[in-house]
């Protein structure tokens, strides 16, 4: 299991920016998009590294998820020095996941969000224990689906 300290939310935000910007693919890459990014990022760390990324809070939203932490549009500019396990996940899920069309990431991201709410007792509130994300991420990082 790898250790570090959570950034903030808004970090990994600017980071899904840079990273989108620097391949040329952040054409649509809207406030929903990112959030729902921002919380596959915040579940493959927790299932692949046993770390979270940031301690902010998730909400189940319409559309996804939403993270009030990280709003859109964001100046990356100001994140200039993201830690590298930002940036292998980061580079990770935008890999798996960056491509997808706004309904499939979104019903990819619907199927985390029951199992996690399904965990966590229902509720919007996704943060109020890690475990439950790790867990629902778990078989899909084993299977290599994430």
């Amino acid at each position: 299991m790898t250790t570090y300290t959570p950034v903030a939310a808004a970090e990994v935000t600017a980071h899904i920016a840079r990273h989108a910007a620097g391949r040329g693919e952040d054409a649509g890459l809207d406030e929903q998009k990112v959030h729902n990014l921002l919380f596959l990022c915040q579940g493959y760390s927790l299932a692949a590294h046993g770390a979270p990324l940031f301690a902010e809070q998730m909400l189940a939203a319409p559309g996804g998820v939403s993270c009030p932490a990280a709003t859109m549009p964001c100046n990356y500019d100001d994140f200039v020095n993201v830690p590298d396990e930002v940036r292998e996940v980061v580079a990770h899920v935008w890999d798996t996941f960056g491509g997808l069309t706004p309904q499939k990431l979104q019903a990819r991201v619907g199927r985390h969000v029951t199992c996690v709410q399904e965990m966590n007792g229902g509720g919007t509130n996704l943060s109020k224990s890690t475990d439950a994300i790790q867990r629902a991420f778990a078989l899909a990082v084993q299977q290599g689906m994430m």
